[in-house]
């Protein structure tokens, strides 16, 4: 029973960082097109809360 929950957790932990990776790739693509953006506040937040393995990398790979 518990290694289908660590599976389970493992999976809701990547899946949210791909979210807050993908976020922040969108913020950038706004930016580019000078398109509303996603606030500083909120990226930092999603950051925080369990995305920061997403959040780094789309800082490095989006230069954001």
């Amino acid at each position: 029973m518990s290694g289908i929950f660590i599976d389970i957790l493992f999976a809701v932990f990547a899946v949210y960082n791909f979210v807050t990776f993908a976020v922040y790739g969108y913020d950038k693509k706004c930016a580019i097109k000078n398109k509303r953006r996603i606030s500083e506040r909120k990226l930092i937040i999603m950051g925080l809360c369990f995305g920061g393995i997403g959040a780094f990398l789309g800082m490095q790979i989006f230069r954001h």
